[in-house]
């Protein structure tokens, strides 16, 4: 090159010239270096000398800049923008400045970012990363050949813009170098030969060994060839949950070296899109490819400006002929020195360039390797479960979700902000496991397999300011639970929840609607104290419930003391008759059976109907008596039978016989016979007399008074104590502040606490009178009651289910519901009668509504015995604060 050196020295032109653009001062170029490679950023270090020794910085730095080559058939231009600007040195006539000149697109590497793109291929990612950049349409061009199939969820994580995209660049084997222009230089992307060209000018370049003696062309000086082991086989494993037994395993082996396996897994192709074995053979043939490349490597030295990566040449004229071949240029460095721009120095050095270049065979495909790094996410993070607007739960067939990040900016909390992620359950059987669905709105713990962002899976529940924890806590703490919410709308929910506070455990479930049990064989269930259970409601619009119950063999029963049954309508009975079956019922009652029917009583028995009695039968018929027998009636006595009346009529068709010891009377239609020892007319004998009618008055039947079962716990109050079957309330005792006197006796105490809570402890309290059966009806004239005010009265007044309370004093029937008084004033004091009356129409008005009651002190006499006289079992509450009944 020293011949053409000198040309330009003659006409005082130099070699290598250096612009940047908005910049007017003359710079000359003293020296530079320079790399570039395949899939590798340019970079050119260009020293300079200015006589301007005050330049501004600011002027120069993340400006254009341009190299020029002055080549021997045509100039080689090197245009980039100016990185980094230094001040060397100073000289008597000159400043020394350094500049770097690299790619616009090594800005990328100082723009980091964490995003999300979906369902675009890999060149359409590029397109916006390097749109969002600012990178021109011009800068870049794509010359891709393979078909890229869709990515369903791609995430930059925290890594920089040129790292995002040579990561991808480099997964699907997509190599890049850059084509310079004299005004701009243009990244281009390639995937095969086709996107590869020849160097400028002629494209062979002779072999000339240096001997000291110059050359008059462009020749490679220096060239040697290597070959190493790599790895000959790649084998990729990954898994597709859709298809669990679908095997992804796939391999690509080389002609040499088959043996040294690389095997990885995942493989990076489990995701909808990228999730065949045939993209697996794919990605493991790039893999190998890119292995490969580097097997067969030449390196040589050269004085020709033209060779740039990514092009192609011919060596010729080598002592060995295989070396003779088309190879394509990987990497070349750059080196330039002309120091005689350097008045000072002109005589000292002469003007020179070299490089040093590595290349391979134009048979071996070339494919950049995996040498950027995957982004690791160390640790789960959390993330908000998203949907379309309007829906509370939105999910698809494998029960995945979306979800939006925090870190997401660009986001908008809908459907389109995440792939549909994984949720991980307690148990994932064939159509069984646990199944419960985050739903919009909920924060979620986000793990990542193997820590890739592109793999996101739900591993966990929180909740936040938001998504408060269904009880206070810490009051509290010691309450488990399953509970959910009703969909949509809310207000409503199911729970399964655990108190394990001590002698207050309890098991609570809430239904919010139906609850169905399956039971496919055996269900034992044991009570060791008492059961309650209430069917329905009383409501605005009446009573509701009914139970339906089926068994399809025995039903066995047994109550080891007392049964109470009370039907407020009809009471049906039929045995037999299913499944045409026979049925019989059999009674054994060891004591007494009383019975009262208050209207009729029908007995139809279709054949024979068999009573034996063997005490005595006594039968009373207020008003008639009628017996009809179609064929016999025979009655045999073992002592006598006795008929008395104002009136007997004994009518036969055919003939009646009175027979005794001493002859007998027939009358028929012959007429009238008479036959005797001795028959008197008028004169001697006298009458028998019988034992008289004395009929036994049956006792009657007691009221059936089943105890009232206590309410179970609704949710929303504390759990019950004490004896089986309590109920609770959820409102607080009245304050001291509000109560008036203190609470002296046991009495006064229970008087004044809410009912339920005066049921729980009366009940525990006092076990004996457990049965003792009272609901909502009370009586308040107690003195505590008084004394405690309106405000504990409408305090009490709230935990009471039902619409009434009875004031005893004034007869007044208090609607809190409504919270007002319905006064029904009755004086009490003048007349007893309508006094029984009143009350007794109360309890009507009580029993008819299926109400049981009970008085906070023992009623008169004249009351007991007007409410006995009906039937009804009156409870209250005695001195001893004890519940008695009378």
């Amino acid at each position: 090159m020293v011949a053409r050196t000198l040309v330009h020295l003659l006409g005082e032109t130099p070699l290598f010239l250096f612009e940047i653009a908005g910049l007017s001062e003359k710079l000359k170029v003293v020296r530079f270096s320079g790399v570039e490679g395949m899939s590798r950023l340019f970079e050119f270090q260009v020293e300079i000398a200015c006589e301007n020794q005050d330049l501004d910085f600011s002027q120069v730095v993340g400006k254009p800049g341009r190299l020029k080559l002055a080549g021997e058939r045509a100039p080689r231009h090197v245009e980039g923008i100016v990185s980094r600007f230094e001040q060397v040195s100073e000289r008597p006539r000159h400043a020394i400045y350094r500049a770097t000149l690299v790619p616009r697109v090594w800005r990328l590497r100082h723009r980091h970012d964490c995003r999300i793109f979906q369902k675009l291929d890999t060149q359409a990612i590029l397109k916006k990363v390097f749109e969002t950049a600012g990178i021109p349409s011009d800068g870049v061009r794509f010359s891709l050949t393979g078909n890229y199939e869709p990515r369903d969820y791609c995430v930059q994580y925290r890594e920089s813009d040129w790292d995002f995209a040579s990561r991808l660049m480099e997964e699907d084997g997509i190599f890049y170098f850059f084509e310079h222009h004299e005004d701009k230089h243009v990244l281009v992307l390639g995937d095969k030969e086709s996107a590869l060209k020849p160097i400028e000018g002629t494209d062979s370049l002779p072999f000339h060994r240096p001997t000291g003696t110059p050359v008059q062309e462009d020749h490679v000086a220096r060239f040697s060839y290597v070959q190493q082991v790599r790895p000959g086989r790649a084998v990729l494993r990954d898994f597709n949950f859709k298809k669990p037994a679908l095997p992804m395993e796939a391999s690509q082996s080389a002609a040499v070296d088959a043996d040294l396996e690389v095997y990885d897994s995942p493989g990076e192709y489990q995701d909808p899109g990228r999730g065949s074995p045939a993209k697996g053979t794919t990605l493991a043939k790039l893999r190998l490819e890119a292995w490969q490349a580097s097997r067969l490597e030449a390196q040589g030295e050269s004085d020709c400006e033209r060779l740039v990566p990514g092009r192609l040449f011919n060596l010729k004229e080598h002592s060995r002929g295989d070396y003779n071949a088309r190879y394509l240029l990987t990497q070349v460095n750059h080196t330039g020195y002309q120091p005689q721009v350097l008045e000072e120095e002109a005589s000292q050095e002469e003007f020179r360039y070299s490089n040093h270049f590595t290349c391979i065979p134009e048979k071996v495909p070339y494919r950049p390797e995996r040498l950027t790094p995957r982004p690791h996410i160390r640790g789960g993070q959390t993330a908000v479960v998203v949907g379309p607007s309007g829906e509370e739960i939105h999910v698809d067939e494998w029960g995945r979700v979306k979800v939006q990040f925090h870190w997401d900016r660009q986001g908008k909390m809908d459907a389109d902000s995440s792939c549909w992620v994984r949720v991980s359950q307690l148990w994932a059987g064939e159509q069984w496991g646990r199944m419960f669905l985050p739903r919009i709105g909920q924060e979620v713990i986000v793990d990542f397999i193997e820590g890739d962002p592109d793999r996101p899976i739900i591993t966990g529940r929180l909740f936040n300011g938001n998504n408060l924890v269904p009880y206070e806590l810490p009051k509290e703490k010691t309450k488990s639970t399953l509970k959910s919410n009703s969909s949509q709308g809310g207000n409503g929910y199911n729970e399964l929840r655990f108190e394990d506070e001590k002698k207050k455990e309890q098991l609570f479930m809430h239904a919010e609607r139906n609850m169905d049990v399956h039971v496919k064989n055996d269900s034992f269930e044991t009570i060791l104290n008492d059961r309650h259970q209430t069917i329905g409601s009383a409501g605005k619009k009446g009573k509701v419930g009914d139970q339906n119950e089926q068994v399809y063999r025995d039903k066995s029963l047994t109550v080891h003391r007392h049964s109470q049954e009370h039907v407020g309508g009809d009471l049906k009975l039929k045995v037999g008759g299913i499944d045409e079956g026979q049925g019989n019922v059999d009674i054994i009652i060891q004591s007494h059976r009383v019975e009262l029917v208050h209207k009729d009583s029908h007995l139809h028995v279709q054949e024979s109907l068999l009573e034996k009695v063997d005490g005595s039968h006594s039968l009373q018929v207020g008003k008639s008596l009628h017996v009809h027998v179609g064929q016999l009636n025979a009655v045999e006595t073992g002592k006598e039978v006795h008929f008395k009346s104002t009136k007997i009529v004994i009518e036969a068709a055919k003939g009646i016989t009175l027979k005794g010891p001493g002859g007998f009377i027939t009358i028929d239609a012959g007429g009238i016979a008479i036959k005797g020892n001795k028959v008197l007319l008028n004169s001697g004998g006298s009458a028998l007399s019988g034992s008289g009618v004395k009929p036994v008055t049956p006792q009657e039947a007691a009221a059936a008074e089943p105890a009232v079962p206590a309410l179970a716990d609704n949710g929303k109050v504390r759990p019950r104590t004490g004896g089986g079957g309590t109920s609770t309330s959820s409102a607080p005792k009245p304050s001291k502040k509000e109560a008036g006197p203190a609470w002296n006796t046991e009495k006064q105490r229970l008087a004044a606490l809410p009912i339920q809570d005066f049921r729980q402890q009366t009940q525990s309290l006092h076990s004996a009178k457990r049965g003792a059966a009272f609901e909502a009806w009370m009586h308040h004239n107690h003195p505590t009651f008084q004394a405690a005010g309106r405000k504990t009265f409408q305090a009490l007044q709230s935990n009471v289910q039902c619409d009434k309370w009875v004031n005893s004093d004034k007869q007044q029937i208090w609607d809190f519901k409504h919270y007002k008084a319905n006064q029904l004033n009755r004086n009490l004091s003048g007349h007893a009668k309508k006094q029984l009356k009143t009350y007794s129409d109360l309890v009507d008005a009580a029993e008819a509504k299926g109400i049981h009651y009970v008085f906070s002190e023992k009623p008169s006499s004249k009351l007991r015995n007007s409410l006995g006289k009906k039937g009804v079992t009156v409870n209250y509450i005695d001195n001893s604060g004890n519940i008695a009944s009378s």
